[in-house]
C-alpha cells in the first residue's frame, strides 16, 4: 500500500475526510465527528466532492422526511497535558504575540501539516506508514498522514 494523501472537505457544515483506495481505483470519504454513518465516494476527486455533497443533501432529507433531528458535528475540545519546559515555551510565545496559548498551538500544529518540508511533519508521516492500509472500499476506520508530492 502507497502514502496516500487524506484531503478534507466541507459542506454544510460537515467535514469529510477523503482518500484514494488503489484497490478499487476511487476516492472514498466519510463524514467526520457525526454518530451517523455519511460515506461516498467518486472515480475523481471532484466525483467524491459532488458525491460528499449530494450525501449531506440526502441526508437532511432524510431526517425531515422522517421527522429525526440531523446529527450535528460534535465541537470538542482537546485537552493536553505538555511537559512544563514546552509549556512555559507555548506561554511566552503567547505572552510575546499578544496571542492566547491555543492559538499559538493551532497555528504551529496547522503550519506543521502544511508544511511539506518539515522533518517533523515527515517523521509523523512515517510514523503512520505502516498504518495506511486498508481492506476494502468500505474499511476507512484507518487514516495516513499522507505525504504530498
Amino acid at each position: 500500500m502507497n502514502i496516500i494523501e487524506t484531503v478534507f472537505m466541507t459542506y454544510k457544515g460537515y467535514t469529510a475526510a477523503v482518500e484514494f483506495n488503489p484497490e478499487d481505483g476511487l476516492f472514498v470519504g466519510r463524514v467526520l465527528r457525526i454518530n451517523d454513518l455519511i460515506d461516498f465516494e467518486g472515480k475523481t476527486i471532484r466525483d467524491a466532492e459532488k458525491d460528499f455533497h449530494n450525501a449531506i443533501k440526502s441526508y437532511l432529507n432524510a431526517c425531515k422526511v422522517t421527522g429525526t433531528r440531523p446529527d450535528k458535528p460534535r465541537k470538542e475540545k482537546m485537552f493536553i497535558d505538555f511537559p512544563p519546559e514546552l509549556s512555559a515555551k507555548i506561554e511566552f510565545l503567547a505572552e510575546a504575540n499578544n496571542k492566547s496559548e491555543d492559538t499559538i498551538v493551532v497555528h504551529m500544529m496547522s503550519t506543521l501539516f502544511k508544511d511539506k518540508e518539515n522533518r517533523i511533519g515527515e517523521t509523523l508521516r512515517a510514523l503512520f506508514k505502516d498504518k495506511a492500509s486498508r481492506k476494502g472500499p468500505r474499511d476507512r476506520s484507518r487514516r495516513a498522514l499522507a505525504k504530498t508530492d
